[in-house]
């Protein structure tokens, strides 16, 4: 399992931690990579489509890589806004 959340402050942050892991958890995931947080301003809407500030970017393409290594594949990365 990925887990990847947005909030609208930094004091959410360990929200995937301490609420969203234990939940994945007990679900019966067997292998949760680390998560991924951004704060909702970072993500925005073009014609339909999520696109991600390029720092939020950044991190997000890390967390994905890391997903698809433990998968064995290759997520597509995703285009930040400039």
């Amino acid at each position: 399992m990925l887990p990847l959340a947005t909030g609208g402050s930094q004091a959410h942050v360990l929200a995937i931690d301490y609420a969203l892991r234990p939940v994945l958890s007990s679900m019966g995931a067997s292998h949760i990579v680390p998560g991924w947080f951004t704060l909702d301003r970072d993500i925005a809407r073009e014609d339909g489509t999520p696109v991600v500030a390029p720092a939020s970017a950044k991190a997000l393409e890390e967390v994905t890589d890391q997903f698809s290594a433990a998968l064995g594949g290759r997520v597509s990365t995703l285009s930040p806004t400039g």
